[in-house]
């Protein structure tokens, strides 16, 4: 009888932990990005698909492009993240979406932060 005593004490201890964890608050102190008009601000990433490349023609990312304004999408396949390749699919998202804007948002990826990618877009714009 003890030991019962104790085990129901201890499942109901692990009953209140995961109650706590599945309803704590979400965080709402998060930064706030103010955007001034339609090109101000774009943010840009890599999907990973490379598990699924063999049915996507040797496809293994596809670069994602949002305009924070008017939360307009655009993507691009890409066979390898190579800066290069990321400039001419940048190149191209720009050029469908006929306005240059005026910052871009990434993470901080080495791909966006070797400089590289600088390198090439200046030379594609």
């Amino acid at each position: 009888m003890k030991h019962l005593k104790k085990f129901n004490k201890y499942a109901t201890n692990i009953k209140e932990d995961i109650l706590n964890e599945v309803h704590k608050p979400a965080r709402i102190n998060f930064k706030r990005t103010v955007i001034k008009g339609l090109n101000d601000l774009i943010q840009a990433d890599l999907i990973d698909l490379i598990s699924y490349s063999k049915e996507n023609n040797g496809y293994k990312y596809v670069l994602i492009v949002i305009n924070c304004f008017s939360k307009f999408v655009w993507t691009e396949p890409l066979i390898n993240k190579s800066a290069q390749e990321v400039a001419n699919a940048m190149n191209k998202i720009l050029q469908r979406s006929k306005k240059i804007p005026k910052n871009l948002q990434t993470d901080m990826g080495s791909l966006w932060v070797l400089g590289h990618y600088e390198e090439d877009m200046t030379v594609g714009l």
